[in-house]
């Protein structure tokens, strides 16, 4: 005898067949461990590289009183030969020392730091018309306090001829700007106490022991 089902058995039926295809389908999927489950990203953590250490480094600025003025100057002149052209050169150059040693410079600190010779071409002409020279000194001045008397003097000895090329400051001893500054001292009951694990710390109540 044939099994005759109504409509509402039929769809409770297909509903059921539904129902455990998901539930087989869930239960194959989580014993893969790869459908139901979302790819991701593994990450370890690197240990720190044996010996590593930070560096730092810092820099420091002081400042001092200068005790030297260092002055540039020299002449120029100029004559029909280079011989001519010397002369002149070396009668100012001598006319400055000689200023300069009046007023206190000596001679070891007065020192020729160049000279030049340079035809002068007038027009088209190839031969030169004369010839001009420069011949330069760089002087050390130990006492600041006169050194304006006596850059002034150097200067009216030169005459026309005499130019000043430039001044700097200079200071001889630095070696007191090397030295590091006194270092912070600490307490010696506190560190005495640092180094102990139990001890007799210093406090504001006497006979009172504490840990540090």
């Amino acid at each position: 005898m044939p099994l005759r089902l109504t409509v509402t058995q039929r769809a409770l039926a297909a509903g059921a067949a539904a129902a455990g295809l998901l539930i087989g389908a869930f239960a194959a999927g989580s014993a893969r461990g790869d459908a139901a489950t979302l790819p991701g990203r593994i990450v370890t953590a690197q240990p720190a590289a044996p010996g590593a250490r930070i560096t730092v480094t810092g820099t420091g600025t002081v400042s001092g009183t200068p005790d030297q003025l260092l002055l540039y100057m020299g002449v120029q002149t100029s004559g029909s030969s280079v011989g001519a052209a010397l002369q002149r050169a070396n009668r100012a150059v001598g006319a400055v020392i000689r200023a300069l040693a009046r007023t206190g410079v000596r001679g070891s600190d007065i020192q020729t730091s160049g000279l030049s010779i340079q035809p002068d071409y007038t027009g088209n002409s190839p031969v030169p018309a004369g010839y001009e020279v420069s011949e330069s000194i760089a002087v050390t001045l130990r006492t600041l306090a006169a050194a304006g008397t006596q850059i002034s003097g150097a200067v009216r000895a030169g005459g026309n001829a005499a130019r000043v090329d430039g001044v700097s400051l200079n200071l001889t001893d630095t070696g007191s700007l090397r030295t590091p500054g006194p270092r912070r001292r600490s307490t010696p009951g506190r560190s005495a106490c640092r180094s102990a694990r139990w001890s007799a710390c210093p406090s504001s109540t006497p006979r009172r022991r504490s840990r540090c």
